[in-house]
């Protein structure tokens, strides 16, 4: 652009300035770049967002066994410590 705006000059008083016409060629060009930026961004791909997974289902937790029916829990029972029979 700058090259076309130094070469549609005019000169008045002595002094050189940038004709209109050069103006309207410089924004002529500015917008012919700009449209097609334009097309080459819509040709890019956009990223698309994955359908958010669902959590897996937990398993269930293990059933405690059952206790024998006639033997009374021992102190401290369902800590990590094993009950003693006597």
């Amino acid at each position: 652009i700058g090259v076309v705006l130094a070469q549609l000059t005019t000169t008045t008083g002595g002094h050189t300035f940038t004709s209109e016409n050069g103006f309207r060629t410089g924004l002529l060009i500015g917008c012919g770049v700009a449209l097609v930026a334009a097309a080459i961004a819509t040709a890019i791909p956009a990223a698309r967002a994955n359908a958010p997974e669902t959590a897996p289902e937990p398993e269930p937790s293990p059933e405690p066994a059952p206790r024998d029916a006639g033997t009374a829990p021992a102190a401290g029972a369902g800590t990590e410590q094993a009950a003693v029979r006597p």
